[in-house]
């Protein structure tokens, strides 16, 4: 896993990245880099075709020459743009096919500089890259190159009661030769994100609803490196992601931390979902006008088992008990903020019951 937070003039961003190898095989085939410079920042993910030799070298590769060059770049002051990532690729191509091997590599880069309206991107492959909007609204930037193809085994056509199997195979990869790479650019805006993943991680289950938790997250790091090794994947997997946000972007809500809970899984992690109620709690515990959705959201963790620990339910209680204890008896929100500091005590006992 790597991070890097950055404060520019104008924006704030943090970005990340993590890989898991399939349980089942001896190597990963994947890999994935973050490169931050004064000016910009640049992600990206290889996923080595497992179907050739030496997948895990083609990604490392990959990725390897990613980061000399952009970093290089960075140092330097000279643009990466279009022709500087397709060119970079083309080298990349050149370096897997002399290994004489066949081994090949699908790949997905972004390439941000601080303040542009737009990122750039070059893909080749099945990775994808992703514009997620307000961690919950997904847009997929590039398109699979893939084809059909036909099942076989020992040459001849798979059938399943008289009809042939099928499946959808990539078409062209970084060590085939031809470089049939897409460049592109998409508009960002601040409090969006950027994802990049492996087929591996986006065909996991429920990742666009997973990965909505991580963004929102006060760390993407530690939240990405927590669902990585927790979920079972079926294959190597990678992820990484830029989040930008204005340095004056508004604390998480209560409103939308709600929505962030009523999605949250079952077998998801919940150290960066505990994260955010405790933020959100502190914030909001000693504010006589959110005591109502404050207890409606006090509730909502009871009844998804989301507990704190006991010293900070105890602080929690107390705070708002002194609250209330403050307020004079004509106060517009006092019968409420009574009502929270009964919930959150039974809150607190719970958390000594079950936690």
């Amino acid at each position: 896993m790597s991070t890097e937070l950055r404060d520019t003039a104008a924006i704030l961003y943090e970005a990340t990245s993590s890989t898991v190898k399939n349980p089942e095989k001896h190597s990963n085939g994947d890999a994935c880099v973050v490169v931050c410079g004064e000016k910009g920042v640049a992600l990206a993910v290889a996923d080595g075709m497992g179907s050739r030799p030496n997948d895990n070298l083609a990604s490392a590769t990959a990725c390897r020459l990613f980061e000399e060059r952009c970093r290089n770049a960075f140092d330097s002051n000279q643009l990466i743009d279009s022709d500087f990532l397709t060119q970079l690729l083309k080298d990349v191509d050149k370096e897997l096919r002399l290994a004489r091997d066949g081994r090949m590599s699908c790949f997905s880069a972004v390439v941000w500089y601080s303040g542009e309206p737009e990122a750039q991107f070059v893909h080749i492959g099945d990775t994808r890259v992703f514009l997620v909007r307000a961690a919950r609204n997904w847009e997929q930037i590039t398109e699979d190159d893939s084809k059909i193809v036909f099942r076989r085994s020992e040459g001849k056509l798979k059938t399943i009661n008289g009809a042939v199997q099928m499946a959808e195979g990539v078409c062209c990869a970084l060590g085939d030769g031809g470089v049939k790479c897409t460049t592109g650019r998409f508009a960002v805006n601040a409090d969006d994100c950027v994802v990049i993943a492996s087929d591996g991680a986006y065909k996991s289950t429920s990742f666009e609803q997973k990965m909505g938790s991580v963004m929102a997250s006060r760390s993407i790091g530690e939240a990405l490196q927590a669902f990585t090794t927790s979920q079972t994947f079926n294959d190597d997997a990678s992820v990484a992601i830029l989040r930008l946000s204005g340095n004056e972007s508004a604390p998480l809500t209560i409103e939308t931390l709600r929505n962030i809970i009523i999605q949250h899984l079952d077998n998801q992690p919940n150290h960066a979902l505990l994260e955010q109620i405790s933020m959100v709690l502190k914030e909001n515990c000693t504010r006589p006008e959110k005591a109502e959705k404050l207890q409606e959201l006090v509730k909502l963790c009871q009844e998804r088992s989301l507990y704190l620990s006991a010293d900070e339910a105890d602080r929690l209680s107390t705070d708002t008990r002194t609250l209330y204890f403050d307020l004079s008896d004509a106060h517009p929100n006092k019968e409420e903020v009574g009502r929270l500091v009964s919930t959150l005590q039974r809150y607190a006992a719970d958390v000594r019951r079950f936690r």
